[in-house]
């Protein structure tokens, strides 16, 4: 019998001592979940449970505790984080979810440390990211950004104007009690006062100042995080050993379905997406780019990262193929330790395929001719007959792709169906010599036959072949339309002109040929 989740109800009772281990709430309802997580952080961590983050009472404030979320179950599991980001400001919290890149703007403000993949619980990112929220216990990176106000920073000045004003008081006390005492102790209490009287408006000042630069840097930094948060590109920063920087934009991780790349090396971060002769391309580029007699002109124009196709896995088991475009600039600081690499990335995909697209268009267009020379030489009935079956063929196949079943068999059914039927055409396409039709024919086969590699398929999978079937027909409808305006140019070209008599003044027949309008 699996143990029941604990209750949390009694956390306002925790006391923070330095010799106690750190405390961890566990929202989710998942068992299984629940003694993975367990087994992790046994020994290192107090771990408690709880089914929601509405059964949570309010924590003492020396509480010492994180929280870890699980996301990637409940369905009212973003309501979870919400409430503990509303109640809990201060609290450390750890995202568990199935698309770590969905929370990169949450991980860019409030207290969210990480959001870890449910797969990578026993991975080191998840004691990366339980060091980083003891840390953050700890006092180590200060009090987060939330708490970290210009009034809170001045507090400690305060004492030294308290002394101050307590100097005087004292003063004036001992000067009216007692009028008669000591000349030397009076003149010395005096001086003091006067001393203290002149630092007190200089300490005013200075406290006045420092709140208000303060405030500058507050603003500042906040308006910073606004806009790193608000950018479409990918913004991050590349230091010399060619790790990631701590300041990166929100729509990083969305670019490149990562969680948490800061602090991570760049080569590691781009080892998924690329082949290992473009990885390697790219690291010999940056350690070229740190050369300090290097010519970032030059450099910049061999960047082998400027046009890279990547593919990531989507929900459904297959691919979803995407163009990225790196940029990188040398940036020199007052000294050579603040020296970095500014790094911004961008998807191009649509300006990718438009441009392709644009390409094919024109390649069309540059066909036309070809296409109406092949017609003249062709037998008319010949390519009628090959027109009538291509256009039977294309029917068929688009009735076998928007048939309805998604299942494996009924797919693969779906697959050998069109294939069967398109390897008709091509080759009837190949015997005429129609170059046209047999390359547009040859491009669906060939992702047809990626498709029959596949272990498994997917509807989206189809995707290519309903575009590609799709500029068939087209282009078949196009062929017809150019056969028949040749016929009607020839029928009319073969008509013999019309002829009528005219009779002369005197009374003669002579023929008179006028063309039939």
């Amino acid at each position: 019998m699996k143990p029941q989740p604990q209750n949390w109800t009694h956390f306002a009772d925790f006391k923070a001592v330095r010799s106690r281990r750190t405390e961890v709430l566990v929202v989710s309802r998942d068992t299984d979940f629940l003694f993975e997580l367990g087994s992790i952080l046994h020994g290192r961590f107090r771990v408690r449970t709880a089914d929601s983050a509405r059964v949570i009472a309010p924590p003492s404030a020396a509480a010492r505790w994180l929280a870890i979320i699980d996301t990637a179950s409940p369905a009212d599991a973003r309501a979870d984080v919400a409430i503990m980001q509303e109640q809990h400001p201060l609290a450390p919290m750890i995202v568990v979810t199935h698309s770590p890149w969905q929370w990169s703007a949450a991980l860019a403000r409030g207290n969210i440390i990480a959001a870890i993949a449910r797969e990578e619980l026993r991975s080191a990112r998840l004691m990366d990211a339980l060091s980083a929220a003891e840390r953050r216990l700890a006092g180590e990176h200060g009090l987060p950004a939330p708490a970290r106000t210009p009034a809170s920073l001045t507090r400690p000045g305060l004492p030294v104007l308290g002394l101050v004003l307590l100097d005087v008081a004292l003063t004036l006390w001992w000067l009216l009690a007692a009028p008669d005492g000591n000349r030397v102790l009076r003149g010395a209490l005096l001086g003091a006062s006067a001393v203290a009287t002149l630092l007190l408006p200089i300490s005013l000042y200075h406290l006045r100042r420092a709140h208000e630069l303060l405030a500058a840097a507050a603003a500042a930094q906040s308006q910073a995080a606004n806009i790193l948060s608000s950018m479409r590109e990918g913004f991050f920063l590349i230091r010399r050993d060619l790790r990631l920087g701590a300041s990166c934009s929100g729509a990083l991780t969305e670019l490149l379905r990562l969680a948490a790349p800061a602090g991570r090396r760049f080569e590691d971060v781009l080892k998924p997406l690329l082949d290992p002769q473009t990885l390697s391309a790219a690291v010999t580029f940056l350690r070229l780019l740190w050369q300090d007699e290097a010519n970032e002109q030059a450099i910049a124009s061999i960047n082998p990262l400027s046009q890279v196709e990547v593919s990531f896995a989507n929900a459904h088991g297959g691919s979803e193929l995407r163009y990225l475009s790196f940029a990188f600039r040398r940036v020199h600081g007052t000294d050579p330790a603040g020296d970095c690499i500014v790094g911004v990335v961008d998807d191009v995909t649509d300006r990718v395929l438009l441009a392709r697209e644009l390409d094919r268009t024109t390649a069309d267009s540059d066909s036309q001719a070809g296409l109406l020379l092949q017609q003249l030489r062709l037998d008319p009935i010949a390519l009628q007959a090959f027109l009538d079956g291509a256009d039977v063929a294309f029917r068929k196949s688009n009735a076998l792709l928007t048939a309805p079943g998604i299942g494996q068999q009924q797919l693969q059914k779906k697959l050998h169906g069109v294939r069967r039927e398109l390897q008709a055409v091509k080759a009837e396409a190949a015997t005429l010599t129609l170059e046209s039709f047999t390359a547009r024919l040859q491009r669906i086969e060939d992702t047809l036959l990626t498709l029959c590699a596949k272990a498994s398929l997917s509807g989206n999978d189809f995707l290519p072949v309903v575009v590609g079937l799709d500029e068939l027909i087209s282009h078949a409808a196009t062929t017809r339309a150019i056969q028949a305006h040749i016929a009607s140019l020839q029928a009319g070209a073969a008509t013999p002109p019309a002829v009528r008599p005219v009779r002369d003044s005197a009374g003669t027949s002579s023929s008179v040929m006028s063309e039939r309008s």
